[in-house]
């Protein structure tokens, strides 16, 4: 229910970097999903069932973690709409622009920084 804040992300990035422009109704609209990301975020965070201090700090991590994903996703949709719309790229081509640079973070970032971080995995988080 969280991923409902790409849609105040988004809305957000379009105005000052695409030049979009918002009406009344995109405000209440955006207004709502607000509300609606705020009752679910508080309701995971006051959740009856959690007791432990362990798991407030968990939830509030989770729920930090899904709002920065989707301020990731964000600014990848706002990129995309540039660069197809004003640019005249070919999606075909931003797609596979799109996966090499998937690739290429997990190659050379990723990868790497998984290698080096401690874990279960023979002394790494991943030994691959």
């Amino acid at each position: 229910m969280l991923r409902g804040s790409g849609t105040i992300f988004t809305a957000l990035l379009s105005v000052p970097l695409l030049g979009k422009e918002m009406l009344r109704h995109h405000h209440v609209g955006l207004a709502c999903c607000l509300i609606g990301v705020g009752i679910v975020g508080s309701a995971d965070i006051i959740d009856e069932g959690v007791d432990k201090e362990a798991d407030i700090k968990d939830t509030i991590l989770g729920v930090g973690l899904v709002i920065a994903g989707q301020a990731f996703e964000a600014v990848m949709l706002v990129s995309e709409e540039y660069l197809i719309k004003r640019i005249d790229m070919p999606p075909t081509h931003l797609l596979s622009l799109e996966g090499l640079w998937g690739a290429a973070l997990s190659l050379l970032v990723i990868f790497p920084v998984m290698h080096l971080a401690p874990g279960p995995d023979n002394g790494h988080l991943n030994d691959a």
